[in-house]
């Protein structure tokens, strides 16, 4: 099955790039459905009958009802993906593949391709373009603690890399055991805009 969805899906998404040149962006989203109230009050009433429903943590709810929680995961990204092809906030949507995925804990998370209209291209637009179109969607800031309380909240529980077991790998460096992010973290900050080309970020995810 894996070897079909690889080839199936694979050519697929050769077919798309040939078709409509390279894909603009590359999104992942994940369900924080712990902290969803209004799925947690959802399975909780569908599960009224069962004894001690009331008592019961999110984390143990859930994991009574787990096609009612994927049921709704799922919905709550087709509004996602509803929102994103009308209200054009990444840019002009004209094409998309999704690739749905489960964890470990059985949850789906949704990696995506899209197609903006009249988006630049690396390596054909020039680097000022590139820079601007990424800027005008892309933020790489906390907003302010004080202005923006709430969405500060949000940005920083669920939008900056913390390690943990998932991430960290055991590497022998200068004759002694470390734990090291598979993912680069942490990384250093920069005030300004920084465009890497396709090359050196290709060399520099194999050399971690």
């Amino acid at each position: 099955k894996q070897w079909y969805q690889r080839r199936v899906r694979g050519k697929k998404i050769d077919a798309m790039c040939v078709r409509h040149g390279p894909p603009t962006w590359f999104t992942t989203f994940s369900p924080a459905e712990y902290d969803w109230a209004e799925l947690v009050e959802y399975v909780r009433e569908m599960n009224a009958d069962l004894p001690g429903v009331e008592n019961l943590s999110s984390t143990e709810l859930l994991a009574k009802d787990p096609v009612l929680v994927s049921h709704f995961i799922h919905k709550r990204f087709e509004a996602l993906l509803d929102f994103m092809l009308t209200a054009d906030p990444i840019g002009k949507i004209t094409n998309y593949f999704i690739r749905i995925e489960y964890q470990g804990r059985g949850v789906a998370h949704f990696h995506c391709i899209f197609w903006v209209d009249g988006a630049p291209v690396i390596g054909k637009s020039s680097d000022k373009e590139v820079a601007s179109f990424i800027q005008k969607y892309v933020s790489c800031k906390l907003p302010d603690k004080n202005q923006e309380a709430e969405l500060y909240d949000l940005v920083d529980k669920y939008q900056r890399h913390k390690c943990r077991d998932y991430c960290l790998r055991l590497i022998k460096s200068g004759g002694k055991w470390k734990k090291v992010c598979r993912f680069g973290f942490p990384r250093s900050e920069s005030k300004l805009f920084q465009l890497h080309d396709v090359l050196s970020c290709v060399i520099g995810k194999k050399k971690k």
